[in-house]
């Protein structure tokens, strides 16, 4: 299990990576998909301030959150991805 929640947590600055990607395509639907599922799998293994960063984003994203508002939840969720990568969140 903790193999498994290694890699985890090493896959996170990636997952970051494609949700800046999708949002920089202007897919606000498919960063929220991305948000969504990462909230989930973040809760699961043990990452709650993952989980509920990601969930700002999917938020911001079903209301149609303008790109100020975006930016910033996206900046905090990869500062979270990359500190738990590091072994840090």
């Amino acid at each position: 299990l903790a193999a498994l929640t290694a890699s985890y947590r090493q896959s996170l600055p990636g997952k970051a990576d494609g949700l800046r990607a999708a949002f920089g395509a202007g897919n606000l639907e498919e960063v929220r998909a991305l948000a969504h599922k990462l909230k989930g799998s973040a809760g699961m293994y043990g990452l709650p301030e993952v989980s509920e960063a990601a969930g700002k984003v999917e938020q911001a994203c079903r209301t149609g959150g303008p790109a100020v508002e975006v930016t910033p939840l996206l900046d905090e969720l990869a500062a979270l991805c990359g500190g738990a990568a590091a072994g840090m969140g």
